[in-house]
């Protein structure tokens, strides 16, 4: 005598859950593959943050005064000269 009305075969329906779990992996990985692939290509990557300096100068001028503009902004790159 069974226990159910209805017999169930458990190792197809073991099966059947696999099957439904890869093509659930399968469809979330065609979903999000785009986006990781086109971030891998992307030239850069851009991270916020602090940079600190390994030395650090006092820059000074031998004739006194005020500055009047400064025509460099940061980021700028400049020469000794």
């Amino acid at each position: 005598m069974t226990c159910c009305l209805f017999p169930v075969d458990l190792n197809r329906s073991m099966k059947m859950i696999v099957r439904y779990k890869k093509i659930l992996v399968y469809f979330i990985l065609f979903l999000f593959l785009p986006a990781l692939v086109s971030f891998a290509d992307s030239e850069f990557v851009e991270i916020d943050g602090i940079i600190e300096p390994s030395e650090v100068v006092n820059v000074s001028s031998q004739v006194p005064g005020i500055l009047d503009e400064i025509t460099v902004e940061r980021g700028d790159r400049i020469r000794k000269g």
